[in-house]
């Protein structure tokens, strides 16, 4: 599938959402949304969940490394509080007004993962 955008008017995407766990299905996930990103001339937000209990700040700068190491400098990390993955990703799309979420498909995504992301934008 190729991506075009638009010569003229603003750009239809802005900012690009995707979430990981730095597991090879994520980061092929990070890589798509990073190549969408760069069509788009979009800003790409990686996100990853802390779960009750983990050391945010530690996720945070773990999180950075391997943002830097996968794709450079060109995306910014965030580490976002919350026990369900999914709606985590949905409130950050809301609060960072993301127009696109990306996401990979593997067998340990939660089954209302879908669910969750559909309604994101409600």
């Amino acid at each position: 599938m190729r991506l075009r955008r638009k010569s003229e008017g603003p750009a239809p995407v802005r900012r690009i959402l995707v979430g990981t766990d730095r597991s090879e299905t994520a980061t092929r996930a990070v890589r798509w949304a990073a190549q969408m990103a760069e069509r788009y001339e979009a800003e790409l937000v990686v996100c990853q969940s802390v779960r009750e209990g983990m050391n945010k700040a530690e996720t945070q700068r773990e999180l950075a490394e391997y943002t830097e190491q996968v794709l450079g400098p060109e995306a910014r990390p965030l580490a976002a509080q919350g026990n369900d993955p999914a709606r985590v990703m949905a409130d950050v799309a809301k609060a960072e007004d993301i127009d696109v979420i990306a996401r990979s498909f593997c067998s340990r995504t939660s089954p209302t993962a879908s669910r969750t992301m559909r309604t994101a934008r409600s």
